[in-house]
């Protein structure tokens, strides 16, 4: 770390070799087209399977589903009517179960799995590539460990609802407790806690995705990366996403687009986004596999510490 502070600019050169090296506008545009045709079976898989199975407990299924909206909003910012989406997920799998063809549900169930790995397959990959892994997994582990983060992406969203659930309770039990106490003439000036729901869940959001992103750039290449070049990278790809986010919510006209595009507007835009967002995790992925090689050599590795720039 120490020598990226002393040769900036070799570093940035390298950095700057590596993205075109890997061809990373075009790692960027496969994985977006893969995220593309993954989110419909993972949206049947979160909003429809799992809406189903909280069914019974109508309060708790409404809270998971007003979570996966408000999630699916702020993952895809040029989208309309993500509620809309959810509850289409719902109705469908609820349909196919009500014809009593549970065989061919379960069966259902199961491609579903497998289609919704489809992207995360493809990101392993990707990840390969710009890490430079010689020795990459093959074909069924690189699936388990797609099934394996399709697993948790339902944990997040599970994570968010009991987070907005644990925040509505601690609110309470401080509205309470300072009615209680005000009946005594006690006033603490701490009470209530005034936690924001909304602020909570948009700091812990960042958080998570600092995370996600700094587990993933240290374990999901099979190259492993060391946990500073993970880190610095996850912060790198977690800011240009949310920067990105508000520029685009900012400049993005609908109308405009659908002069161009026409009908096919929805579409684009989702392109766009997934586009820019991918490409700005991978870059946060370059950051770490070159940090990560400047650390094991102690200075710029030798493959291209002297070639121009």
């Amino acid at each position: 770390m120490r020598e990226v502070l002393r040769q900036p600019l070799t570093f940035g050169r390298r950095l700057v070799r590596r993205f075109q090296d890997v061809r990373l506008q075009m790692l960027a545009a496969a994985l977006a087209y893969y995220a593309t045709f993954s989110l419909g079976p993972l949206l049947l898989l979160l909003a429809g399977w799992l809406g189903v199975l909280l069914r019974t407990n109508p309060e708790l299924a409404a809270q998971y589903r007003r979570a996966l909206d408000d999630l699916l909003s702020q993952a895809l910012p040029l989208q309309q009517n993500t509620a809309g989406l959810v509850s289409h997920s719902f109705d469908t799998v609820l349909q196919e179960l009500n014809q009593g063809a549970l065989l061919r549900s379960a069966l259902s169930f199961l491609v579903l799995v497998w289609a919704s790995g489809n992207f995360f397959t493809s990101l392993q990959q990707a990840l390969e590539v710009v890490f430079e892994v010689p020795h990459v997994r093959g074909f069924w582990r690189k699936r388990l460990v797609a099934v394996l983060l399709v697993l948790s992406v339902a944990l997040v969203i599970a994570f968010e609802v009991v987070g907005g659930a644990l925040v509505s309770g601690l609110n309470e039990v401080s509205r309470a407790l300072a009615n209680w106490l005000a009946g005594f003439n006690v006033h603490l000036p701490g009470l209530p806690l005034g936690v924001q729901p909304g602020f909570m869940l948009a700091s812990t959001r960042i958080l998570v995705a600092v995370l996600a992103f700094t587990l993933t750039f240290r374990y999901l290449p099979r190259e492993k990366s060391t946990w500073a070049g993970a880190l610095l990278g996850a912060l790198v790809s977690a800011l240009g996403v949310l920067l990105v986010r508000w520029a685009l919510l900012l400049t993005f006209n609908a109308e405009r687009f659908n002069v161009v595009y026409g009908v096919i507007t929805s579409l684009v835009a989702l392109l766009l986004w997934l586009y820019l967002a991918l490409m700005l995790f991978l870059v946060g992925a370059l950051v770490a596999a070159e940090l990560s090689a400047w650390s094991r050599a102690g200075g710029p590795p030798a493959d291209l510490s002297d070639s121009p720039g």
